[in-house]
């Protein structure tokens, strides 16, 4: 080919201008599309084809030549823009076959009266009367029901299509289960959240028992195909019957019930917590638990269900949820010791005389409510073993003013807490600070403001509102002040902690402030500090480690397992006292924690002057140890046994009396 002169050039160009000059640019007045240089002509302006007027997504000139109006998002004016309409670009959907796209056919206009809008009436101009007709285009979801085998039949009653399906609707969302398949999807966290709690609760129900990991696989691969499957494995777990619970898989439904107490749930916060699983997983629980045991089953979501429509907390749904272990752990602080070991406040202590079992300390803390639950526990960790008169069960709702700002400061501090929600916060707050000696909340507010930021561990935001809301009590600033200056040094938790057992135990910290009032020198300053029951770990692990060289974890294993089991029942404590008054490795001392303490004990440890933790059980159960290790059981040896503990317990003391 050869190359064009540029005169040519030239002259080609001039030409194209000159008939380019008669063309009217974009914005300009125009008729038709060839009187506009961009070839497009909308509502009598020149329009950009590809520039979007109506700012729907679709360009100018893919409108025009759809059919749509550029300067309409919603050309058929049904309510829903075009893009939504559309579908695939290279094939608009038409969902009634008409030959007129859905984004030119209105959803809202019926233009024959028969009941059936437009855009799903293949003749918009000739009424429909078959109601298996009208049943097929008007009664589904997202197509064309009659290819997905649905029997529906419908009915035009006054201008409204009323359909009548006999078909299932197992999900409860409105859409008949053949037009909604999968009948539901679950996200992927509702997925891991309620695998994770059905394969928790089923245990061992498989024969042999499957492990957590197969039956949370197992359980993923059936509920991401629909995930109303999720409702077999919570059967499963409510029934323990895999006949009865996947032997009619398909035929699942979600109780009304069910969708209402779920509903009220979410309403009240309940699943923000993550934890918590998720209004869909809540909902096929309580459709397993129904299919498994029936009436009872749904019985148990009676208490969701009656939660307020209206202005619902989630501190008022925690009873739901939790059950009886709010209760159970504020108890377990402030009560006789319970089935589950856990030594609280012995026979002797102040409020043991209020809740002499765990029954009536629950009976109390369960009338309370979910606000009242919450505070009881704030209250129980507040005063513990000390006389309440009542406090713990009329903290006031709602809470001091004070404590919404409060827990405010300790959300921004410690963000992921169990307190992080206010209304459960403050409930807390208002039982703390109810048993607290005039408790300033400005302070309390100020104190949290200046941590620079969450301290470790589970119940740190307790800790800090504890800590916070009491502040230092003067005389344990006083009684801290005297043993750093006698000793050099004292721990940097020693204001706190003496602040904690004058709200919780104050029968353990006054004896040491009297004893401190008569001055005494610093070296008779010992006896005035509190007794602590693990002081006995380090001789009776001596004599262990003396007599098993080979013990497992050797010396520190051995303090360890002391220490924790003292903390956790002091029954415990007569078997590590055996140990450390016993003379002989041939002593036996395991079998101690389950007999009662001998009456020896019990009388010698009655008076005044026994060890500070007598109200405790600790005087009793360290004499009952102490003469077992020496081999003896009678009143005068018992007797010399407690003298030799004296106020302080000490556990070696015991070893200069003779059994007699």
């Amino acid at each position: 080919m050869s190359r064009a002169r540029p005169a040519t050039l030239l002259a080609l160009a001039l030409l194209l201008a000159c008939a380019d000059e008669g063309k009217r640019p974009l914005g300009a007045n125009c008729t038709s599309d060839e009187q506009c240089r961009s070839g497009l002509c909308a509502e009598a302006r020149c329009l950009d084809p590809d520039g979007d007027e109506d700012g729907d997504g679709l360009a100018n000139g893919f409108e025009r030549a759809l059919g749509t109006d550029p300067l309409a998002a919603d050309s058929d004016g049904d309510g829903a823009d075009d893009p939504s309409e559309l579908g695939q670009h290279d094939n608009p959907a038409d969902f009634d076959g008409d030959q007129v796209i859905d984004a030119l056919e209105s959803d809202t206009a019926d233009r024959d009266g028969d009941c059936l809008v437009d855009e799903r009436d293949p003749d918009d101009l000739t009424a429909v009367s078959d109601p298996a007709v009208l049943a097929d285009l008007g009664c589904c979801c997202d197509g064309r029901c009659a290819l997905r085998g649905i029997g529906s039949t419908a009915r035009c009653v006054d201008g409204a299509l009323v359909c009548e399906r006999p078909d299932p609707d197992r999900d409860g969302d409105g859409t008949p289960d053949p037009c909604d398949t999968p009948a539901l999807v679950l996200d992927d966290a509702s997925l891991e959240l309620g695998c994770a709690e059905a394969c928790e609760r089923q245990g061992a129900c498989a024969d042999p028992p499957a492990s957590q990991d197969a039956c949370r696989t197992a359980c993923r691969a059936r509920a991401s195909a629909e995930g109303l499957w999720l409702a077999n494995d919570y059967c499963l777990a409510a029934a323990c019957d895999r006949d009865a619970c996947f032997g009619a898989g398909e035929d699942f439904a979600i109780p009304a019930a069910c969708t209402e107490a779920c509903a009220r749930a979410d309403g009240c916060g309940v699943f923000a917590l993550g934890s918590a699983g998720t209004r869909r997983t809540c909902e096929l629980s309580c459709a397993g638990a129904a299919h498994a045991l029936g009436e009872p089953a749904l019985a148990a979501f009676d208490c969701l269900a009656a939660l307020p429509a209206e202005g619902c907390r989630l501190v008022d749904a925690l009873p739901c949820v939790l059950g009886d272990r709010l209760c159970r752990d504020a108890c377990a602080r402030v009560g006789a010791r319970g089935d589950e070991g856990v030594a609280a406040c012995r026979p002797g202590s102040p409020t043991y005389s209020r809740y002499p079992t765990p029954e009536t300390c629950l009976a109390s803390c369960g009338a309370l409510g979910g606000f009242g639950q919450v505070a009881f526990l704030g209250c129980a960790i507040a005063r513990g073993c000390a006389d309440d008169e009542g406090a713990c069960v009329t903290a006031p709702d709602p809470a001091p003013e004070g404590c919404l700002a409060a827990c405010g400061a300790l959300g921004r501090k410690c963000p992921n807490n169990p307190l992080s929600d206010s209304s459960v916060c403050r409930a807390f707050c208002s039982g703390l600070v109810n048993v607290i000696a005039d408790p300033d909340l400005v302070q309390t507010l100020a104190c949290i403001e200046a941590l620079d930021g969450c301290p470790a561990g589970d119940d740190s935001a307790v800790q800090v509102l504890l800590t916070c809301a009491a502040g230092i009590d003067d005389r344990c600033a006083a009684t801290c002040a005297r043993f750093s200056e006698c000793t050099g040094s004292a721990p940097e938790t020693c204001e706190r902690g003496c602040t904690g057992l004058v709200l919780a135990h104050p029968e353990r910290i006054e004896p040491t402030f009297a004893c401190l009032a008569e001055d005494p020198p610093c070296d008779a300053l010992a006896p005035c500090a509190p007794a602590d029951p693990t002081a006995v770990c380090a001789p009776a692990c001596e004599h262990l480690i003396a007599c098993e060289p080979d013990r497992a974890g050797g010396l520190g294993a051995c303090l360890s397992e002391c220490q924790t089991g003292i903390a956790s029942d002091l029954d415990r404590l007569a078997a590590w006292h055996c140990r450390a008054t016993a003379p002989g490795c041939e002593v036996a001392c395991d079998d101690l924690p389950a007999a009662p303490p001998p009456a020896a004990c019990r009388e010698a440890c009655a008076g005044d002057d026994a060890c500070i933790e007598a109200a405790y059980g600790v005087c009793e159960r360290a004499c009952q140890g102490s003469l077992a290790g020496l081999g003896a059981a009678n009143e005068t040896t018992a007797r010399c046994v407690v003298d030799a503990l004296g106020r302080r317990c000490d556990p070696t003391g015991p070893r200069r009396c003779e059994p007699r």
